[in-house]
């Protein structure tokens, strides 16, 4: 869709586009986005980004245990030897260990895993959305969410987030969107339909 918007003798001292075209348009492609739809298809690497980056911002896993997990292992080898093999050195080891396998299990593999064995991902869907809430359809899934059944609306660097509870989340990847119109009508339909919105991610 492209729009147009000429304003013939616009009054006040902001005689800007953004200011005087940009709520036309916002009102218009508003009113045209639930008849929008597009067939996307997540790819692995945009999926599993954006999970890591949910896992972060909900501190399901931390920063500090990422860093900590990063420089825990080979400390406590260097530990190791110059406390000359010693049993307590080795248990500190063994404990680095099993912490950086744990951090690194949830925040490395299980994002892939998720991607790989759930088969909707890989296939191409369907998103409307509405006044009332969002439509999602692929060859395998079918079904129509209300808005209040999101509870958080998070804008990330690539992708928007509804988030319904933990790990339970709508991605809705912003290059599916023709124009920047089409996103702020997205955006306003979202913030208006969830109860909390926190933007930029």
């Amino acid at each position: 869709i492209i729009m147009l918007v000429m304003v013939d003798r616009p009054t006040g001292t902001d005689y800007y586009g953004s200011i005087v075209a940009a709520p036309v348009v916002t009102d218009v492609f508003t009113e045209a986005l639930p008849y929008l739809g597009y067939l996307p298809q997540y790819t692995e690497e945009e999926y599993v980004k954006a999970m890591r980056k949910y896992l972060l911002v909900t501190d399901t896993v931390k920063k500090f245990d990422l860093i900590l997990a990063a420089v825990g292992v080979p400390s406590m080898l260097v530990y190791l030897f110059l406390s000359s093999f010693s049993v307590f050195s080795i248990i500190l080891l063994v404990c680095a260990v099993v912490f950086a396998g744990f951090v690194g299990f949830q925040y490395f593999y299980v994002p892939v895993m998720v991607f790989r064995q759930t088969p909707k991902f890989k296939e191409e869907y369907h998103l409307t959305f509405t006044e009332a809430g969002v439509s999602f359809e692929t060859v395998s899934v079918q079904s129509e969410l209300k808005w209040d059944t999101y509870k958080i609306f998070w804008e990330g660097e690539d992708c928007y987030y509804l988030v319904q509870e933990a790990q339970a989340f709508t991605l809705v990847p912003k290059r599916a969107f023709a124009s920047e119109a089409e996103k702020l009508a997205f955006e306003q339909l979202a913030e208006k339909g969830t109860e909390y919105t926190k933007r930029k991610v």
